[in-house]
């Protein structure tokens, strides 16, 4: 539980177009223990694969001394989990970003990327400001988690941070987690966190779609939920995305999905997961063509 696939301590970092696989603990590792007062600056995670992982088989970035990281992007990896391995005990995690002290990540940038069967957390954001979570592809929990996960969480200080154009697919088992959600809002300031212009699906409708630190939303709650926090009302509520074939990693839409043409036009994101181009307005999730 302690072989890393890579740990890296660096400014100016590209990892790109590597498959990162089969490691004890995580696929990449970007740990400050303890201050160094040094700011970590323009790191890219772009157009990988992980997969095989024992515990977390993504990324992790994590400052725990409060040296500031910022100007990361994580985008067009492919995050693969295992749903017929079990997993350990503790949560884990495709993207954890976090630390101990408010506001580490200045500009986190989490974009057309495809998560498949968490394993617990798909991506976990903490402590996060001027960030932003578009066109990814959520699909799927490992049958054997039980625990409090989502696909996306938000915790600690979240300011100025925004989610667009994704897609969420929950297939949790009430009865073996009643507490998994497809969102997970713990921040401290969740004014300062906007989502929207989503589609969230639960295989069971009495899954979770939202959870905040003292609610929880079914599809049922719909109503209830964008009311309490003003959030997704340009959103698809327990609407099947339609993929060709998620069961089998083929994330693009067939004709008639709900989620061709419903995203915001976002210019800066002008490609999708493959590098195809994107329409006006376009599609959720990960991938542009059909």
């Amino acid at each position: 539980t302690a072989a890393y696939g890579m740990k890296v301590f660096h400014s100016d970092l590209a990892v790109r177009h590597n498959q990162i696989h089969d490691c004890g603990r995580l696929g990449i590792t970007y740990f400050i223990y303890d201050k160094r007062d040094v700011h970590f600056r323009r790191i890219s995670i772009e157009h990988n694969t992980f997969f095989n992982g024992h515990h977390s088989p993504g990324i992790e970035l994590v400052s725990w001394g409060g040296d500031p990281i910022s100007a990361v992007s994580i985008h067009n990896n492919w995050f693969a989990g295992d749903p017929t391995v079990a997993l350990p005990s503790e949560s884990t995690y495709h993207i954890r970003t976090g630390g101990r002290f408010a506001q580490v990540f200045d500009g986190l940038s989490i974009v057309n990327n495809v998560f498949t069967y968490s394993p617990g957390f798909g991506a976990y954001v903490q402590d996060a400001r001027n960030s932003t979570i578009h066109f990814n592809t959520f699909y799927g929990v490992n049958p054997s988690f039980g625990g409090n996960g989502a696909l996306l969480a938000f915790y600690g200080d979240i300011t100025n941070t925004v989610a667009r154009n994704n897609i969420f697919v929950n297939d949790v088992e009430p009865t073996t987690s009643d507490e998994f959600a497809c969102v997970r809002a713990f921040a401290g300031d969740s004014g300062q966190l906007d989502i929207d212009y989503g589609l969230y699906f639960a295989t069971d409708p009495a899954a979770l779609l939202v959870r905040s630190e003292q609610q929880r939303f079914t599809a049922a709650d719909w109503a209830t939920y964008r009311s309490s926090f003003g959030w997704d009302s340009n959103s698809f509520v327990q609407q099947d995305p339609g993929f060709v074939d998620g069961s089998s990693g083929d994330f693009r839409l067939q004709s008639g999905s709900v989620a061709i043409g419903a995203g915001q036009h976002l210019p800066s994101i002008p490609t999708d997961h493959l590098g195809q181009p994107r329409s006006n307005p376009p599609n959720l999730g990960a991938f542009a063509q059909q």
